[in-house]
Parts: C-alpha cells; structure tokens; sequence
C-alpha cells in the first residue's frame, strides 16, 4: 500500500508491507500554508507541491493501492478543490482532503504501530502531532485537532514567540485533563530537535536513531540556539525551515511546560497511519 500526506509544510509518502515494513519513504519540503490568505494557497506554494509530487512519480513506481491525504491548509483554503482537481488532471494523483479528527486517528495508527515495535506501551499515551496549520492531539479514545501550526503560526505572528501561549491555550486546558505516562511527539519539530540533540543535520537525518528518542523540555531551548547560532540554517534544519522551526520549538515548550510525564519521539505519523487504515479496510483505497 501506499500512504500519500499532503501537510501544511511537508509532502510525505511511504509504501508498505502488510507487516509494517517500509519499502520506501520519501519526503519534500513544500509550504503548503506559506502567505496563505483568504483567496487561499499561493502560487508559489502550488508550485512547489507539482514540484515534489512530480519529482515523487519519478523517484518512486506509483502503482496499486493508495490513498493521498490532504489536511489543514487544504481545509482551509478556498482554491484547495480546484488545485487538487488540477492535481489529478495532470498527475493522476487523487487526494482528498481529511478532517482533522480522521487525521488524528490516522496518526495515532501510526504512532501505536511505532510504540509496538519499540517495546514502548501506549496504554497510557498522550500523542501529539504538531503540524503546519493543525495540532492533532489524542489521549485513549479521545482526541482533537486544534487549529494552529508552525506555519500559519508564522504567518499570523512572525518571530513574536511569546504569542506561542495564547496560540496554545485551549490546547493546554485539553492536555490538563489527562494523566498520562508518556508524551509522544511526532512530527517535525521534535524530530528535527531529536536530531540536532545527536548531532545530525538534514542531510544525515536517519528516523532509525530518532524513533524512541527521549527529549526534555529544555532540548527545546537548546536547538532553538543551535539554528539560531548557525552560518548555515538551510544545511543544518532543510531549507527554509529555520524560522519554521523556531516558532516549532515555542510551540512545543507551551504544549510541554506542564506535562510531568517523559517525551518520546517517534518519526511514523499519517503516512504510515494511511497504509494501516488501508491494510485494515478503515480507509477505501483509490486505484493508480
């Protein structure tokens, strides 16, 4: 099966065996959300989404079952219709915009999974997903998306960190409402703030040595420094990603700065929740 997520930043693909074996991955920075406004995604944004999703049909066979999942930006944006319309004229590549509940549920398929192979229970688990222009956040059979990211953070506040709690607030009044045992962190940000703890960059990022990774709050602070202090931020972080990342690390540390129970971070999250749900028939799969 192949599992296609079509984020609010990033483009993210996978195809899997039925055992949970990845037989490949692929992934491009997009900015779905980048300067998004009312009349809805940019032409630049459009641009590079053709782009990866182009330079996807060339690096990888596109053939049997899929299904292609586009989330918050897509929600939004009044053109999101027509664009994905385009998408499958030009491409033969269907993708259907997603609620954010079904979008959390896919990713706690693929969170869980993760868990399991890591020995780790996630009995007790809060997951949080924090996205480019939604936050998925799931404790046991309740969960919620709520409407903010690190991109339309950006967009909205810029480099005004400090509105990261007010950004944040009805998200923290629902984590204060559980008790969990432990915190997992998928997504951008605490992945790339994993790495950056080990010493790797973009280009040397391997999900292998991040999966199961133990994060504190302050590795927050510590990375935000790091990219802030580098001659290099494109090499270090991806490119155009720094200031991202920045408003990422804010984010988190409010969402965090409670939450007594150990981080973990996990790199698995809709992509490879899409290929369970398609394995298990939760999702229709669609026909290359």
């Amino acid at each position: 099966m192949i599992g296609i997520d079509l984020g609010s930043n990033t483009l993210r693909a996978c195809k899997m065996k039925q055992n949970g074996e990845l037989i490949w991955g692929f992934e491009r920075i997009v900015g779905s959300a980048r300067g998004m406004d009312e009349s809805g995604l940019k032409s630049q944004a459009k641009e590079r989404i053709l782009k990866a999703l182009k330079e996807l049909k060339s690096e990888h066979e596109l053939s049997g079952e899929y299904f292609g999942a586009a989330t918050a930006a897509f929600r939004r944006a009044k053109n999101a219709p027509d664009f994905l319309a385009q998408i499958k004229n030009e491409l033969g590549i269907e993708l259907e915009i997603i609620s954010g509940e079904i979008e959390a549920s896919l990713v706690a398929l693929g969170i869980n999974s993760r868990l399991k192979a890591l020995g780790i229970s996630s009995k007790n688990a809060l997951f949080i997903d924090l996205g480019g222009a939604s936050t998925e956040i799931s404790f046991k059979s309740e969960l919620k998306s709520f409407d903010f990211g690190i991109v339309s953070f950006a967009n909205d506040f810029g480099s005004d960190y400090d509105a990261a709690s007010e950004v944040c607030a009805s998200a923290c009044e629902f984590i204060s409402g559980f008790e969990p045992s432990v915190v997992v962190l998928s997504s951008g940000v605490p992945t790339t703030v994993a790495a950056l703890k080990i010493g790797l960059n973009y280009a040397s990022y391997d999900a292998k040595l991040i999966n199961g990774m133990c994060l504190e709050l302050g590795d927050f602070d510590t990375a935000a420094a790091k990219i802030l202090a580098s001659d290099d931020k494109d090499a270090l972080v991806g490119k155009a990603r720094s200031d991202l990342l920045l408003c990422g690390t804010a984010l988190m540390k409010c969402l965090l700065a409670k939450v007594s129970a150990p981080f973990v971070v996990v790199d698995d999250g809709l992509r490879e929740g899409i290929c369970f749900a398609l394995f298990s028939g939760s999702l229709k799969a669609k026909q290359f």
